[in-house]
């Protein structure tokens, strides 16, 4: 699904058994926001070790919280990310069946775009990578719902290109313009 997409969902795009396809997006999208996870916690830890063993460890105890939040959302994901992966991949399967609805590339029913949408979450491996690896894990994961969904439906790319991404730019729009701004101050 990585590395041959178009090959890859060609011939997985009109099995009607979804289980394989779930099982796969969820533990791939579970495992990797847990280790995402897990470098946060190993993070803030570390500058904890390193301030206290400088002696300073007033400026330590406030590397507490965040690293206190941190496990508590590596057990969350730990316990039911599976369940948070799985969500998502429903969802973004019924938003996208019914883009490619809209712009005509929904030649097949959507499982096969559940199908698609699951084994796209093969990407989220690299989220066990700090730093670039989410990036990666992103952007690939769009690149291959629109080679994924071109195939397995046998449409344009271009349908399914606009399928995957008017709904990822509205949501990034959507959140860029509710994220809380710094309100300027009279000098």
């Amino acid at each position: 699904a990585c590395f041959r997409p178009a090959k890859f969902f060609e011939s997985v795009g009109n099995s009607q058994n979804l289980t394989p396809a779930l099982f796969f997006g969820v533990l791939v999208g579970w495992v990797g926001f847990v280790a995402l996870e897990l470098w946060s916690v190993l993070l803030f830890a570390m500058v904890g070790g390193v301030l206290v063993l400088m002696g300073e460890e007033e400026v330590a105890k406030e590397v507490a919280l965040p690293l206190g939040v941190s496990v508590g959302f590596l057990v969350f994901w730990g316990l039911g990310g599976w369940l948070l992966a799985l969500l998502g991949i429903v969802l973004r399967g019924v938003l996208l069946h019914l883009f490619l609805l809209l712009f005509g590339g929904a030649k097949q029913g959507h499982v096969t775009t559940l199908r698609v949408v699951a084994y796209a979450h093969a990407p989220a491996l690299f989220l066990a990578i700090p730093c670039l690896g989410p990036c990666v894990a992103v952007i690939w994961g769009l690149v291959l719902e629109i080679i994924g969904l071109a195939a397995a439906h046998r449409t344009e790319k271009w349908r399914s290109a606009l399928a995957v991404l008017i709904p990822t730019v509205v949501f990034l729009a959507c959140w860029f313009l509710a994220r809380p701004r710094a309100i300027p101050t009279v000098p």
